[in-house]
């Protein structure tokens, strides 16, 4: 349920807190005071598209919020396993809305997506407005009218799976049947890359090695040169520089000599023996070192050039060697297709075969289910139009054999007669404005009842209507408002005397700039509003006695 709506600076509106109760409330005022405002704000704070048009004039930014208490289990369950923390069971949403066009979204005061908002508004209030009637006017419409009906069901799922499978495998033989010439220059295609990339003779983290290679090639000079150094430290360059070797034995050659005098610590002579073990087996390694780092202008040019070949071929085939032995893989596949898919082609066609055979099978399921729900759907639509008086009225739900697409192969159709004698035609044909508002409204009466939402709108759904009729749909707004919580946006004192809560829609220019508010009224107001609906402004005793019996007072 709908609690609270905040609005600032939108359109006409600077600043509103619109407080919503259960049962039934409608919205009034004179035209332009802004009550589609309202509806374009409700619309905004579950998540459809919005226009940065809607932003009050001279302001860079609007702000819509709502509060929404008793969220079914299910959807709270989505909800709070998206991430969202519920407190005292209320879910507030805020949308604000930028001149640069970035909207940012908060649920429960957490960031969330305009995706997500959208995904839950469905489920958080339902709008009816003057669009669903036109919709009515259009039979490609019905189909989801009478599917809405039914609800979720195991046949069209069935059949939406089988109808993907059938479409996959068409499109792949579709795919097969290219003419000669076409076939060709994808031969000569694939064939090119391929050549090209096993010429390439391409091996993962060969790049990466060529680079370091070449590397160490470009330095070697100056690496050479450090080496010879530090070997010249190891082992000495003449008999006066002896290096850190030659020290070593002169060590080893006193230290014998002191042992023929004192008793010389063995530890010693030991440490001595390893150092100079170690020291010959690092130069060792350096002398290894100095024969990789050789420079040969051969080698280099042979690397650059290898180094260059495997760039290009993997700049042109995906970026990395790895993709680009993908690509490989996937041409020879494609390849292999084109020049050998006789074979592949006829266990596509038995697939297809065998999926359309189960395609019409399916399919025909689910036009049983849909006839045996449009029956039901039939007789309830009917009751709820006798009771809007359409007294003679006949509604009959048409379902003919059509193309097979993801919906199922069947059309469906709305027929209506509107008086006694008459065969029933298509509503797009014969129904009036008024007509077309009554049927809309008798068929929401019947799918609110599998409706996720326990709150509705009804925007001006009483186009066309007066008289009569008004009264009768207002008791059906009444009545449906005691499972759902029902607002209606209503230009009719029939409609608007039998709320529950009446909300005045009323705006007023200071300063060259356009105020709207929106503010509940009571007893003297109520009748006055009442009043004004019926005659316009002028209000006389007869007519304001008339309010007064409307509303009961």
């Amino acid at each position: 349920m709908l609690n609270y709506l905040y609005i600032d600076n939108i359109a006409v509106i600077e600043s509103a807190k619109i407080e919503l109760d259960a049962g039934f409330t409608v919205l009034t005022g004179e035209t332009g005071s802004g009550k589609s405002i309202v509806i374009d704000a409700i619309y905004a704070v579950l998540g459809e598209k919005t226009s940065k048009e809607l932003i009050r004039n001279g302001c860079d930014s609007a702000v819509v919020s709502a509060c929404f208490s008793n969220i079914n289990n299910d959807l709270k369950e989505k909800i709070e396993n998206a991430g969202f923390i519920f407190e005292d069971d209320k879910l507030i949403i805020q949308r604000k809305l930028s001149k640069e066009g970035k909207n940012s979204v908060r649920i429960n005061n957490q960031p969330a997506t305009v995706a997500f908002l959208k995904e839950i508004g469905a489920s958080l209030v339902n709008i009816h407005g003057q669009h669903d009637s036109q919709k009515l006017l259009n039979s490609d419409n019905h189909l989801s009218f009478l599917d809405d009906y039914i609800g979720e069901n195991s046949e069209f799922i069935d059949y939406q799976n089988t109808f993907s499978n059938y479409k996959e495998i068409a499109n792949k033989l579709r795919s097969l049947d290219i003419d000669e010439d076409e076939k060709q220059r994808k031969i000569d295609v694939l064939e090119y890359q391929i050549n090209e990339i096993e010429s390439a003779n391409i091996v993962n983290g060969e790049l990466e090695k060529l680079k370091e290679e070449i590397l160490v090639l470009k330095n070697a000079e100056k690496i050479s040169k450090e080496l010879n150094e530090v070997k010249r430290l190891l082992k000495g360059f003449d008999d006066v520089d002896l290096g850190v070797l030659g020290r070593l034995a002169e060590i080893s050659k006193n230290n014998e000599r002191i042992s023929k005098l004192i008793n010389l610590n063995e530890d010693i002579n030991n440490a001595c023996i390893k150092a100079e073990n170690e020291l010959y087996s690092l130069y060792a390694e350096y002398e290894k070192l100095e024969d990789l780092i050789k420079f040969s202008d051969a080698e280099f040019k042979e690397k650059q050039e290898r180094l260059d070949l495997l760039q290009r071929v993997v700049v042109k085939y995906g970026g990395t060697e790895e993709k680009t032995l993908e690509f490989y893989n996937k041409a020879v596949k494609e390849l292999d297709l084109i020049k050998f898919n006789e074979n592949y082609r006829a266990e596509l066609e038995n697939k297809l075969d065998k999926l359309e055979e189960n395609l019409i099978y399916k399919g025909s399921k689910l036009t049983d289910l849909r006839v045996k729900f449009a029956k039901i759907l039939e007789e309830k639509i009917l009751n709820e139009l006798e009771f809007l008086d359409f007294n003679n009225a006949k509604f009959e739900i048409s379902i003919s054999k059509g193309r097979y697409t993801k919906f199922g192969c069947d059309n469906v159709e709305f027929l209506i007669s509107a008086n006694a004698g008459e065969n029933p035609k298509p509503l797009t044909k014969v129904a009036s404005g008024g007509e077309l508002s009554r049927v809309m409204l008798a068929l929401r009466a019947v799918l609110s009842l599998k409706d996720d939402a326990n709150t509705l709108i009804f925007d001006e759904i009483d186009t066309g209507i007066s008289g009569f009729a008004a009264g009768k749909i207002s008791k059906k707004l009444h009545e449906i408002s005691k499972n759902f919580q029902t607002i209606c946006v209503t230009h009719l004192a029939q409609i608007a005397s039998k709320a529950d809560n009446h909300l005045l829609i009323s705006k007023k220019v200071i300063n060259d700039k356009t105020f709207t508010s929106v503010e509940p009224i009571y007893n003297e107001e109520r009748i006055k509003e009442i009043a004004r609906i019926i005659s316009g402004d002028t209000i006389t005793e007869n007519v304001y006695n008339s309010a007064k019996e409307m509303l009961g007072v």
